[in-house]
């Protein structure tokens, strides 16, 4: 069921998988906001209710996307300098091993 008159109404069961979901109004949307949605909804050939559904989905997770990405951008610091740190050590055998081969001839 949707109604568009200033007020999206968005309704969705998925009985499929045995969840039932709840209704969402918004009130004080504006006519050429609504347009601006259905359009970008066609678009990626989704219905209005669905269109807006997903973003909402996507804005009730943007936190936790968040805490995710910090995790890997600490997690990718992390490996470039243990890399960098290994790549000295490496540096420092290879100066060790050709002062032993100079030594031996």
């Amino acid at each position: 069921m949707m109604a568009l008159y200033g007020t999206a109404l968005l309704w969705y069961n998925d009985y499929k998988k045995g969840i039932d979901m709840g209704t969402l109004h918004v009130r004080g949307v504006r006519d050429d906001t609504l347009v601006r949605l259905k359009a970008l909804a066609r678009s990626n050939g989704l219905t209005l209710s669905e269109y807006i559904r997903r973003m909402v989905e996507s804005l009730s997770i943007i936190g936790e996307i968040r805490e995710l990405d910090d995790k890997y951008t600490r997690l990718v610091m992390t490996v470039a300098d243990t890399i960098e740190r290994h790549n000295n050590v490496v540096s420092e055998l290879e100066k060790e091993v050709a002062a032993l081969r100079r030594k031996i001839g």
